[in-house]
């Protein structure tokens, strides 16, 4: 009786406790058709203590902010007993539906606990569904001693749809920013952006995986110790397709930028951005692979190895038991001189090995058995290995067996294969094969001109002529796409001689360009419909653009989204921003978000396409997920941008404590890292072309080459110096001078490769002709120039001239035939000379501007900028603002003061002691009592050097204790010139002559005293350090080192 009683009490517990707290719900009876609605973080938080309503369905009805419930559980299906291994509680087996809405600040800090199984929930189970929901600003915190973590799930026997998640996740084993551990379940269509941190089966998306993942992405930074993946950490025997990551994966051993560790795993259509650092195993896609199937996927991120290390490939560090199909990597590879094992394609690869149709394009550096597309091919007895239709292009360095496609191979099957490569080693070095034992080469060849390599351990060495042919290969059985002498299945490509390497046809028709030409047009449509309803490899051909072995419509699908296009997307273009009316970025769809107030204008405003983007202070924008390009991988960044600020950051990317990445303006002038400076002003308020190039060195070194408006300028060559990390997410645009004056963005491109010089011109629509850069030659040191013309594109049988086209007689030109002669001069002024380039078809010219000065040390123009033609910039403070050429007396601008703002030049001390000088300007005021150019010691009597207008409206020379008037007034409003001269051997005051609209004043009050103008930091025009302030305009600000003569100072005023 008393078992009976028992029952029915526990029984009502059961009732009232389910109608309790279903009664807390916003409505609903928790069926599929009328699940259970959720209005508020209570009732979420009610739900997870309410297990008997585990198996009932769910429906968000409004978003969530959990700020304030700090956490140290799962929200729901709590692990009940820590201490037990496994979960223990019931998992949540019904079903949950955001219903589009988003859940905000999940905390949950277990630091302090064994607590594990921690996210929104504990478990779900294999009925259970989580769907359509959003989790933004997740917090995760754990103890080292325990495990499974995940923001939507720590583990998963279920099925999660359409979830995304945003936060940080510090987790030890198990963790993943949806789920720690996928248990057979699914995963599809969600994707995760959250910074997650472990020791061991760590991944941006599922730490470990032995389900189904299906169109998912991260957009992470994944960091561990071992199985590291920015998509999984370790994989075994699951499913991955159609997914891919991108951001940066760092890690010690087996680390991936999809998958750290894949075990008899099936991975199809997946890609991976990310860029890999770690130790033993590390790949672009997966850190270490066996007994598996991978096909149509690629890698484009960098790899870097640290310390003595071993099996890192642009692709796969290692892999065995496994088959790979229709793959690619264009990251580079690099590792010191005691790293081995490493290959663009895959570092290391043994025990029944098959790869086909696949290539490498990224360069790859290290210690021995170093290949382009594999370091080391090694087999025992009853093992095989296969490369079949391959290529690798690009370069190899090492010390011992190094290959251009393979570093060392003992017991292989290397059929149709091909590498270009520069290859370099010190022993065992060769352009195909660096060292063979044994193996059997078909087939394959090398170029002997690009790779540097006469010789090679196995294959045909050939010019690049000859491997720009054809015919090269047709002989040995390639089949190519458009002759049948070899097959139908058509696996290569090359459309006309003397243009490319043989390239992979499934290449081309992924895009559906599926014959020749190049480009996708009637001709693909009509190979299609001649190969219509195909289904075996004879007849397909290359028309299955979609892989799945028929030609049917998604093949047409793939062919009209790219119809038109007229080339293949270059890979290596990893980031666009057009800011044509968006901040999308249009090469790898990377989400962009901005900081402060940029604002996007319009056609009028842009350099490129239909907008800009213009920033002041600190606007900004972040990528995140996009860690940039890390160590010294080669590497592109180019922008137009328009400016009169003196540092800013264009692009940003890495450790500022360690070793950034910093692409910008610092003193006006273009720069990386702030210390390797293009000497040329790019802060000229016009728009302008810059551009840096990171490019391969030797010995592992790298090249670095800036570039503005299309012209090659300083170039660094053999650097040890970069070696950027990748911890931060790219930034564009940072301002160090915040509050001064806006920049106008355009066209921002990053490329994980060095383009070419050609290219930068393209891109900054740079003149085939150019005469070179602006010059001075100072007066009586030098009177002589050097013109060094350039010109690019297919010139003919050119002829170059020079001739001067303005300024004086003063010059003579060499030799106007050659493209580089010297100018002798024998009086200053501004000169310009033309280059001028013809072949008898086409014919182009530039010019080139050389100032000969005798004396000038300063001369700021004002014309839209603060620049110096002696490259003494400008610095404002407060708000000067330029007028236009309406408004101004020479050139085509003028700076206006308002009585609190200067212009500072710093790095210029002015003219000190007793030395000769001159100083002169054109102003426009009715104040009084204004500092127009002022430098010196103001605490030394006799110490400054000041030209002013004093408090009765004249110019006065204020030399701090003493000084002189002159006695017209000019502060009319009207523009006036002034000038004060110092002659030699001057040494007082009164010796200190004043010209007004270039005539000698005589007659004013003259305090006499000492001249000893004492050195200073700056110069400043506008001001003086007593806050003093002109108001007013100012125009064509001169200094010289010499006194200038009353003709001199007319001169000046008309030029």
């Amino acid at each position: 009786m008393k078992s009976v009683r028992n029952h029915i009490v526990l029984f009502s517990a059961l009732i009232f406790c389910s109608v309790c707290f279903g009664g807390t719900y916003s409505g609903g009876s928790g069926t599929a058709e009328d699940p259970y609605r959720i209005a508020t973080d209570d009732q979420l938080i009610g739900l997870g203590l309410n297990t008997v309503d585990y198996d009932k369905c769910f429906v968000l009805m409004e978003d969530l902010d959990l700020v304030g419930k700090n956490l140290v559980q799962a929200v729901i299906a709590k692990d009940t007993d820590s201490s037990q291994s496994g979960f223990q509680g019931p998992g949540f087996s019904g079903c949950f539906d955001g219903n589009g809405h988003v859940i905000r600040n999940l905390k949950i800090d277990a630091n302090q606990t064994t607590n594990s199984y921690l996210g929104l929930f504990g478990q779900v189970e294999s009925t259970g569904v989580v769907k359509n929901l959003t989790l933004n600003t997740i917090s995760l915190t754990t103890g080292t001693q325990s495990s499974y973590f995940g923001g939507i799930v720590a583990n998963c026997l279920g099925h999660i749809d359409n979830c995304h998640t945003s936060g940080t996740i510090y987790g030890s084993g198990y963790s993943g920013g949806i789920a720690g551990n996928l248990e057979g379940g699914q995963i599809v269509s969600s994707d995760s952006s959250c910074t997650v941190y472990g020791d061991y089966y760590v991944g941006g998306l599922v730490g470990q995986n032995t389900g189904m993942i299906d169109s998912c992405q991260v957009s992470s930074f994944v960091s561990g110790i071992d199985y590291i993946g920015g998509l999984i950490g370790r994989n075994s025997s699951g499913t991955i397709q159609h997914s891919s990551s991108r951001g940066a994966v760092n890690g010690t051993t087996f680390n991936g930028g999809l998958i750290g560790s894949n075990s008899g795993g099936s991975i199809k259509h997946a890609h991976s951005s990310a860029s890999v650092r770690g130790r033993n195993y590390s790949g672009g896609l997966i850190g270490i692979s066996d007994s598996s199937v991978i096909e149509d996927c690629y890698a484009a991120g960098s790899v870097t190895l640290r310390g003595s290390s071993n099996s890192g490939g642009g692709f796969i560090g290692m892999s065995y038991k496994s088959t790979v199909s229709r793959c690619y990597s264009i990251g580079s590879v690099r590792g010191d001189v005691n790293c081995y094992y490493l290959g663009g394609l895959i570092g290391d690869i043994y025990d029944n090995m098959t790869i086909e149709d696949s290539f490498a394009w990224g360069s790859v550096t290290g210690g021995w058995d170093i290949g382009g597309l594999v370091g080391s091919a090694v087999i025992y007895e009853n093992m095989n290995i296969t490369l079949r239709n391959c290529y690798a292009t690009g370069s190899v360095l090492g010390d011992t067996n190094i290959g251009g496609l393979v570093g060392i191979v003992h017991g292989i099957n290397l059929v149709n294969s091909y590498s270009t490569g520069f290859v370099q080693g010190k022993s065992y070095s060769g352009g195909l094969i660096g060292r063979l034992f044994r193996g059997t080469i078909t087939g394959s060849f090398w170029d002997v001109t690009a790779s540097g390599m006469a010789t090679s351990a196995g294959g045909m060495g050939k010019t690049t002529a000859e491997m720009m042919t054809m015919n090269t290969y047709t002989g040995t059985g390639w089949d190519f796409l458009g002759e049948a002498t070899n097959g139908q299945e058509e696996i290569w490509r090359m459309c006309a001689d003397g243009v490319d390497y043989p390239r992979l046809s499934w290449e081309f028709l992924r895009l559906g360009d599926f014959t020749c030409p190049n480009g996708v047009g009637m001709d693909d449509l009509v190979y299609l419909a001649g190969r219509w309803l195909s289904s075996t490899p004879a007849t397909v051909g290359a028309a299955d653009a979609s892989r799945d072995g028929i030609v049917n419509l998604p093949d047409l699908a793939i062919l009209s989204e790219y119809w038109g296009m007229q080339q293949i997307p270059d890979p290596y273009f990893v980031l666009h921003l057009k800011m044509d009316g968006d901040y999308s970025d249009s090469a790898s769809g990377y989400p962009v978000v901005k900081k402060n107030n940029p604002v996007l204008v319009g056609e009028d405003e842009a350099r490129v396409g239909t907008g800009s983007v213009k920033m002041l202070g600190y606007d900004q924008f972040e990528i995140p997920g996009f860690k940039g390009i890390v160590g010294a991988s080669p590497r592109t960044c180019a922008a137009w941008i328009k400016t009169t600020n003196s540092q800013i950051d264009i692009v940003q990317w890495g450790d500022n404590s360690g070793d950034p990445w910093s692409f910008g303006v610092m003193s006006g002038c273009l720069a990386v890292d702030n210390y390797f400076v293009e000497p040329t002003r790019v802060n000229t308020g016009q728009w302008v072309h810059v551009a840096a190039v990171v490019s391969q060195g030797i010995n592992g070194t790298c090249n670095l080459s800036l570039y503005v408006n299309g012209i090659p300028g300083s170039t660094w060559t053999s650097l040890t110096s970069i070696d950027t990390e990748a911890t931060t997410d790219v930034k564009i645009g940072t301002h160090s001078e915040p509050g001064t004056f806006p920049t106008w963005m355009d066209d921002i491109r990053i490329y994980s490769r060095a383009l070419t010089t050609e290219e930068i011109g393209r891109l900054a629509e740079a003149p085939p002709v150019f005469a070179g850069r602006d010059q001075v030659v100072r007066l009586p040191n030098s009177h002589q120039s050097t013109l060094t013309g350039q010109y690019t594109g297919a010139w003919i049988g050119t002829t170059v001239h020079w001739e001067q086209v303005r300024g004086s007689a003063g010059a003579v030109i060499n030799d106007p035939t050659a493209l580089t002669t010297k100018v002798d001069f024998s009086r200053e002024g501004e000169y310009v000379f033309r280059l001028t380039v013809s072949d008898g078809t086409s014919t182009a010219s530039d010019e080139v501007v050389v100032t000969v000065t005798n004396g000038e040390v300063g001369y700021w123009k004002f014309d839209g900028n603060f620049l110096d033609v002696f490259y003494y910039e400008g610095t404002p403070f407060g708000d000067p603002v330029f007028v236009n050429a309406s408004n101004a007396k020479m050139g085509t601008g003028a700076i206006e003061f308002d009585g609190d703002d200067s212009v500072v030049i710093f790095g210029f001390p002015g003219i000190s002691g007793t030395k000769a000088r001159t100083t002169m300007a054109w102003i426009k005021t009715t104040g009084t009592v204004g500092p127009i150019v002022c430098w010196g010691d103001m605490n030394t009597a006799g110490g400054l050097w000041e030209m002013r207008v004093n408090i009765a409206g004249q110019l006065r020379m204020n030399l701090n204790g003493c000084g002189i008037n002159g006695v017209m007034i000019i502060n009319t409003g009207q523009w006036v010139h002034v000038a004060a001269v110092l002659p030699e051997g001057a040494t007082n005051a009164a010796d200190v002559l004043l010209y007004v609209n270039g005539v000698l004043e005589t007659g004013g009050a003259v305090t006499a005293g000492a001249i000893n103008t004492g050195v200073s930091a700056a110069m400043r025009i506008g001001a003086d350090e007593a806050s003093h302030y002109f108001t007013g305009l100012i125009d064509d600000v001169r200094v010289y080192d010499r006194a200038l003569t009353a003709e001199e100072i007319l001169a000046a005023m008309g030029q």
